[in-house]
């Protein structure tokens, strides 16, 4: 056994050519050459999918006359976490085409294989066929093999282009491939790939494109430290970013793709300003200036999703025979298409891509943390969690409680506020919810998140009023002033509901939050 760490980056086939030619690494090669190979693996799977539902992967490799088996599992001691795909790996020399299981030598393994219905009922699932171009580097004081790898995934009569560069560590530090792409970023364009290619292989089999993703529910040992807590709940955020980015800019007409892609954004806003006493001062600077920037860049995709789900189409659905409300929609669903190719635009930019990689280098290196304060004893980053997040939870419940008493709700910019504060705490509740007495998080929650239904409605009204302004005049026909003078009494008729609702929310709040006030 042999742990495989490696970084995927995915790239156009003209870029992975100049790639293959960069002075850089053909410096850093020292003069070693690209060796050239065609391989053609198949992947092996239960009917059910038994090995993918554990992670697992089983493929045999052919190149020339030789075949290889190969099975990729999750190291036990966690070290999957992170941007870096980290895996056990255990190859083995084989006849043909068809596995061995005797010679997985890992007990654990073994053991998995040989139950009923699991290595008997091994089958071929996909295949890749694809041209590798290898090339030795070192990197300072790390071995790197980057390999440019050309061609498909097939599942029998569907199949998915491979084009994508893979730096694997073959001894010396991980952070070092984080560094070698950051090196490479400037002359050459790519996007982080965070799948292996048997899962691509089997999203591709079971004919799963890529599909909006929620949070995965975060877990926190209770005798983790807060700077442990942060990295954890970093990647967290990072690993729903990813899921959700692969998934819009897979043209996933779900606009729930859109809206989960802003939510880590705003998670990872979220966890940037509540971990700030514990980061380095330049790091939580540079990366909170980005965050905004990125969430700048997703947001008027969003609003148009919501102005037409919420507000357009179910008037016009209620009201077919205003013309005036169809000539809007329709100006409304153009508006609504550029903003999201501006957004997967963004997603494209270099700029996006930098912010990813050095994030994840920071975390990879631990240069993130704030250093050791003179005369402290331990740093903020080492002392428990629990005691970080008892003290950080209570200041944000003090304030939103604060807030909340003196909220003007005549006043949109101080119940935009409440929302915000809200909603930076409800994000911190479900950070630290494994840490908090039993049912005290499950209370704050549900609390926030009924304040947050009725103060949505708020936000949502305000957004829309300058989105009608951003659709301009349109000639302002008869029809169109009506239909104008229409969604401005719908959302005015919701306003006053949520107002109403939104002082029997904010004394539930109340009541929920002051436990978490008073530390």
């Amino acid at each position: 056994m042999s742990p495989e760490i490696e970084l995927k980056l995915a790239m156009t086939p003209e870029t992975l050519g100049r790639l293959r030619r960069h002075p850089l690494l053909r410096s850093l090669a020292g003069g070693r050459r690209l060796r050239r190979r065609t391989l053609v693996s198949l992947y092996y799977d239960t009917p059910d999918r038994r090995l993918a539902q554990q992670g697992i992967a089983l493929r045999v490799r052919g190149d020339g006359r030789t075949f290889v088996q190969t099975l990729k599992a999750p190291p036990r001691d966690g070290g999957a976490e992170g941007g870096l795909q980290r895996l056990a790996e255990f190859e083995a020399p084989v006849a043909g085409e068809t596995p061995d299981l005797g010679l997985v030598a890992d007990p654990e393994l073994s053991q998995f294989l040989a139950e009923p219905g699991v290595g008997d009922a091994l089958a071929p699932v996909f295949a890749t066929r694809f041209t590798r171009h290898l090339l030795p580097v070192r990197l300072i004081d790390s071995d790197i093999e980057v390999a440019f790898d050309e061609g498909e995934v097939a599942a029998g009569a569907v199949s998915e282009a491979i084009s994508e560069a893979e730096f694997e560590l073959k001894a010396g530090k991980p952070e070092r491939l984080w560094q070698l792409a950051l090196a490479l970023l400037d002359s050459v364009e790519f996007r982080l790939e965070t799948r292996s290619k048997a899962a691509r292989g089997h999203a591709l089999a079971a004919n799963q494109p890529p599909a909006p993703v929620l949070a995965e529910r975060l877990a926190l040992p209770a005798d983790c430290t807060a700077g442990q807590a942060c990295v954890a709940v970093l990647r967290n955020a990072l690993a729903q970013l990813h899921a959700n980015a692969r998934a819009v800019l897979a043209g996933a007409r779900d606009p729930e793709a859109i809206h989960q892609l802003r939510v880590a954004v705003r998670r990872l806003r979220a966890a940037l300003s509540l971990f700030r006493p514990i980061l380095a001062e330049g790091v939580a600077d540079w990366l909170a200036g980005e965050f905004d920037w990125l969430q700048a860049g997703l947001g008027p995709a969003r609003d148009w999703d919501v102005f037409l789900l919420d507000t357009l189409e179910p008037l016009h659905r209620r009201l077919p025979g205003e013309t005036g409300l169809a000539a809007l929609e329709a100006r409304a669903e153009a508006q609504r298409r550029a903003s999201r190719a501006d957004a997967e635009a963004v997603l494209r930019q270099r700029r996006t891509t930098r912010l990813l990689l050095q994030l994840e280098l920071w975390l990879e290196e631990g240069s993130w943390r704030r250093p050791l304060e003179p005369g402290a004893l331990v740093a903020a980053a080492e002392e428990p969690a629990e005691v970080f997040a008892r003290q950080a939870l209570a200041r944000r419940a003090r304030q939103l409680l604060k807030r909340g008493r003196r909220r003007d709700e005549a006043d949109e910019e101080s119940l935009h506020a409440l929302r915000i504060a809200g909603k930076k705490l409800r994000y911190a509740v479900e950070f630290f919810r494994d840490l908090l007495p039993k049912g005290q998080a499950r209370a704050a929650m549900e609390s926030l998140r009924a304040l947050q239904d009725c103060l949505g409605t708020l936000n949502d009204a305000a957004v829309g009023k300058k989105l009608l302004g951003d659709l301009g005049p349109g000639g302002r026909k008869p029809a169109e002033a009506r239909a104008l003078g229409i969604i401005v009494g719908w959302q005015t008729g919701r306003i006053d509901s949520d107002l109403g609702h939104l002082r029997r929310a904010w004394k539930q709040a109340k009541r929920a939050l002051t436990p978490l006030a008073e530390g």
